[in-house]
């Protein structure tokens, strides 16, 4: 029930915000507010200098390490007692 309430709350909050930024773009007096700022003189269209975006190789390594790590832990954890057997659920 509250997993459903706090879902709800997420999507009203969601689409009041779109509603916002629709309002903005449709209104001219704050869509310059809004509007990111204008190019510079003399760049008339010219290709943009774009950093690449994504993970670099070493984020992939440092977070396929910290993965591996935490797996291993998981794995040597002792399993609960107070767990539903097999044929408790099967049952």
């Amino acid at each position: 029930l509250y997993q459903h309430d706090a879902a709800c709350r997420v999507i009203a909050k969601l689409i009041k915000e779109r509603d916002d930024a629709v309002a903005a773009m449709n209104d001219p007096a704050r869509r310059a507010a809004v509007a990111p700022a204008a190019a510079p003189a003399g760049a008339a269209g010219g290709a943009m200098d774009v950093e690449p975006t994504g993970i670099t190789d070493q984020i992939k390594d440092r977070i396929t390490e910290v993965s591996q790590t935490l797996s291993k832990g998981r794995k040597k954890r002792p399993i609960s007692p107070n767990l539903a057997t097999e044929d408790a659920i099967k049952g």
